[in-house]
């Protein structure tokens, strides 16, 4: 796409219109820029609920240890501080398990395509030269049509210039399809 659009207007939910100036590329490096923000903020809070609870369980094993020490106790005081310590601490246990989980998610979803092979990778290779030929040609030919036009001096150049212009866009167009297959799997876009 970065050789087709230099301009996006992105349509989300709710009717929202965002234009955004650059390529397709610069568009998915923001989107992944502002995605890892935001799971280094849900990280971030899931550590701080993590040792929320872990020091809430530290004060209330802490003070049912001091409970069951200093009272002579019966063994159901004991026995039921022991099993809230231990059922405290398997919840603390799966909160720590909880609190990982996240990246590895994240780290699925951004899982690029199969790998390309090495004759895919020289023909994309080759691809994205001849699309930067095709728009530095169709740029230049856009300038000489142009200018053509406003002079009005020479119409048999501006309509060869016209010609060759479709064809360069029609060139552009077959070979855009074949590069986004490409790009696809190589996990470019």
């Amino acid at each position: 796409m970065d050789n087709v659009a230099d301009r996006l207007m992105v349509v989300k939910g709710d009717g929202l219109v965002r234009l955004f100036e650059g390529s397709y590329g610069e568009y998915l490096e923001m989107l992944a820029e502002e995605k890892q923000e935001e799971e280094e903020i849900l990280r971030q809070l899931e550590l701080q609920d993590v040792r929320k609870q872990q020091a809430a369980q530290a004060n209330s094993s802490s003070t049912t240890g001091k409970a069951s020490s200093s009272s002579s106790g019966s063994s159901k005081k004991q026995g039921s501080s022991s099993s809230s310590s231990g059922g405290g601490s398997s919840k603390a246990g799966a909160a720590v398990v909880e609190a990982p989980t996240s990246p590895k998610k994240t780290a699925t979803a951004h899982k690029p395509g199969r790998k390309l092979s090495w004759a895919e990778q020289q023909e994309y290779q080759k691809l994205c030269k001849r699309m930067e030929e095709l728009e530095k040609q169709r740029n230049s030919l856009n300038e000489k049509i142009v200018v053509l036009a406003q002079s009005g001096s020479d119409l048999g150049e501006l309509e060869r210039c016209s010609l060759e212009l479709g064809k360069c866009s029609d060139e552009e167009d077959s070979l855009s399809e074949r590069w986004l297959e490409l790009a696809e799997l190589a996990g470019d876009l």
